[in-house]
């Protein structure tokens, strides 16, 4: 059995890249994904789950949080009672990528330890949360920027990133351009994370009845207008649709989505997300 990684900082596009290594990389192998995400609520597992991919939540909090405790022992469980070819794992965009490594180096072959890196927000990033920011990037054997337009000056960004990670291949190109297939790997040793005190805050926000189309749009504008670091949900509307809503970067993404049991969306920042319920509530 082995094991894939795929970390990176909220909104970076993690869920986006696991689609696509299920579709184009691992097509003839049984894979079980291990989903972990910062909150009460998993959006991402919901997109997974929609996809049909077999998966695997931890719902008792972050990786990062239970690092020596419910994650281990829930890897050590899956590791000895089910029959996979590969595991891959998508912690919270917070967790230290580090302390995650050293736990399932005891159990099982690590193979791609992907780290997904915005291109847009790299250096705002690596100046605000530098130290677990760092983590992510040195202990990559791949590292993959995501969002790359005109405006991104990817020479400075490759330039700064070898510098805290020579040894990784590093993909800097349009996702749908490149053949996933063809990736060879490199592995490198676990570097040890330097611990700091960035503290990281979530809001839940559940609906116990469709809302508006009014309201909806009025949720995202509130979003964007606060740029809150993470935001995401599916969400009922009053004309039976199912709304699948993404705000990272300052960018709101927003699709219709297949119907689900719960009405929701939840706020991640590194300030106290503020108590909007009663300008959230139907």
């Amino acid at each position: 059995m082995k094991l894939d990684i795929v970390s990176g900082f909220l909104g970076s596009g993690k869920t986006t890249w696991i689609q696509k290594c299920m579709k184009e990389l691992y097509h003839n192998e049984k894979i079980l994904i291990i989903e972990n995400e910062f909150g009460e609520i998993s959006i991402d597992a919901t997109i997974l789950r929609a996809n049909g991919y077999e998966l695997r939540e931890l719902n008792s909090g972050c990786i990062c949080c239970n690092i020596s405790g419910d994650f281990e022992s829930s890897l050590r469980e899956i590791v000895n009672t089910i029959k996979v070819d590969r595991i891959v794992i998508e912690p919270s965009g917070i967790a230290n990528l580090s302390d995650i490594l050293q736990i399932c180096e005891k159990y099982v072959e690590i193979d791609r330890k992907f780290v997904i890196v915005d291109a847009v927000k790299f250096h705002l990033y690596l100046r605000n949360f530098e130290h677990f920011f760092k983590d992510q990037i040195q202990n990559g054997n791949i590292i993959v920027l995501s969002r790359i337009n005109d405006k991104v000056n990817l020479d400075s960004i490759l330039s700064d990133l070898r510098l805290l990670n020579n040894n990784a291949i590093f993909i800097a190109t349009i996702w749908n351009e490149f053949e996933i297939d063809k990736l060879e790997v490199k592995k490198g040793e676990t570097k040890p994370y330097i611990k700091s005190k960035i503290p990281f805050f979530n809001r839940v926000f559940y609906f116990d009845k469709s809302i508006s189309v009014e309201k909806f749009n009025f949720i995202l504008e509130r979003i964007k207008l606060k740029k809150y670091l993470r935001a995401k949900g599916v969400v009922l509307l009053e004309n039976r649709k199912w709304m699948h809503f993404e705000y990272a970067g300052d960018e709101m993404k927003i699709e219709e989505f297949e119907s689900q049991s719960v009405s929701s969306f939840v706020i991640i920042d590194d300030k106290e997300v503020e108590d909007e319920v009663q300008l959230f509530s139907c």
